[in-house]
């Protein structure tokens, strides 16, 4: 049973609801009880994802190591996933713009801006432009437990969320500090 820590995951998030955590809780506890792996693969790509299973080993004391993979990405940026055949010719040309907003906020903080609010607000801006794009969330938090921060430090994460069509998108990208990017 996931314990009350994996719900300050999940309420941090803001962005989602008790029940996604709890059903990703059960089916990685399942898994990991199951298979016993040794090591666990993720992308990065599902930063929520992430949270709750490393949540779930800590609270739950399972032994398996986790390995974070980084994100394969479209040649314009768009995170690559199952779903983008999905989308038509035009819906796959405004899904670029979710990028494009990560590295708007990129080239804030590289700027120097560690003001969480104005680096949001510019890459909502960005999203907004797109007409077929519907925006769920922007986020600046914490990379590791989701939380909300005001200022920019290392390890803080740049969230996006949208729905195209009938995809919906999630992607993020972490600032590890200087000039060094998890992309």
């Amino acid at each position: 049973m996931p314990t009350r820590s994996l719900w300050a995951v999940q309420s941090a998030k803001g962005t989602g609801s008790r029940v996604y955590a709890r059903g990703v809780a059960t089916i990685i506890t399942k898994l990991f009880q199951l298979v016993r792996p040794d090591i666990a693969y993720f992308g990065r790509k599902n930063a929520q994802q992430i949270a709750i299973v490393r949540q779930v080993v800590r609270d739950l004391n399972i032994d398996v190591g986790l390995r974070i993979l980084p994100t394969v990405r479209e040649s314009d940026g768009l995170a690559l996933g199952s779903r983008n055949h999905f989308l038509t010719q035009p819906e796959r040309q405004a899904a670029s713009v979710l990028y494009r907003a990560l590295l708007a906020g990129k080239a804030l903080v590289d700027g120097n801006v560690r003001n969480c609010a104005e680096i949001e607000k510019a890459m909502m801006d960005l999203v907004v432009t797109e007409p077929l794009v519907n925006l769920d969330y922007v986020k600046v938090c914490h990379s590791d437990t989701l939380s909300s921060v005001d200022t920019i430090v290392p390890g803080t994460m740049l969230m996006i969320a949208a729905h195209i069509g009938k995809v919906h998108f999630i992607d993020n990208i972490i600032w590890r500090g200087g000039t060094n990017w998890l992309l």
